[in-house]
């Protein structure tokens, strides 16, 4: 064989194992973003928030909890008219629970080639609340970066100074290669086994384009007067394809 063939064969070797290399290395985002904004023909994300909220939920006893549950959150924010309220105690400037504002940053380390910022701001007043989020993902080889914003309306229930159970209902957005948006619900929930620590387990579930995108995000935290601190773990699922891994970060809180 000359050595303009051998040097031919060599050329094209390496090209093709420069593709699969790159094919089989990366896209973690790009992979993700495609598993969770492919387009199905049965797209059925109303229906399925409609299903998840009305067909499985609401009863009487569950209206009952939550008006309740309301009104209690409403009183501890000003002056408690009923004994039940008042034995509860009132919530205070600076407490991270029922904020009048919050605002949250983390820093997520997925692996060696994707770490994520975080950041959520969060407004309202007892029952009422509204959160906006972002996270920013980045991936270092192949460079790419993903977008994920989530704005929920939220309906505060405080059954206790130990324990708040938030409802959330809002949208998604992802950006990344393409712009999708869809549907989204959440239900946080925040307990407090002593005045300075707080256990949180924050769940959302969305839905773009008929795919479900389930949002897993657990915490401990010191907490403060106007300021705490945390650590926690938060795993994103998008069909097959996870983002997932330990962050670090800290709130103020009104």
């Amino acid at each position: 064989m000359t050595t303009a063939k051998l040097t031919c064969v060599f050329l094209i070797t390496l090209f093709i194992q420069t593709l699969f290399y790159q094919s089989s290395f990366a896209g973690q985002l790009g992979n993700f973003e495609k598993a969770a904004t492919e387009k199905k023909a049965d797209n059925k994300d109303d229906d399925t928030i409609f299903d998840l909220l009305f067909d499985d939920v609401i009863g009487d006893l569950f209206i009952r909890t939550l008006v309740e549950g309301g009104k209690l959150s409403m009183e501890r924010v000003s002056q408690p008219k009923t004994h039940n309220a008042a034995s509860l105690g009132l919530r205070h400037i600076g407490d991270s629970d029922l904020p009048y504002f919050r605002s949250d940053i983390n820093y997520q380390l997925v692996n060696s080639n994707v770490w994520g910022l975080d950041g959520r701001i969060e407004v309202g007043y007892g029952a009422v609340g509204l959160q906006f989020r972002q996270t920013h993902y980045e991936e270092k080889k192949p460079h790419d970066s993903l977008d994920i914003v989530n704005i929920h309306g939220l309906y505060r229930i405080s059954f206790s100074k130990k324990f708040e159970l938030d409802m959330g209902i809002g949208r998604i957005s992802m950006s990344g290669k393409d712009e999708n948006s869809g549907a989204s619900v959440t239900s946080p929930m925040n307990f407090y086994p002593h005045e300075n620590i707080c256990i949180r387990f924050a769940p959302t579930w969305n839905w773009i384009n008929g795919n479900q995108v389930s949002d897993y995000d657990g915490s401990i935290a010191y907490i403060n007067e106007f300021y705490s601190i945390r650590a926690g773990y938060r795993r994103m699922k998008a069909g097959e394809e996870v983002l997932d891994g330990p962050y670090f970060g800290m709130s103020y809180h009104y």
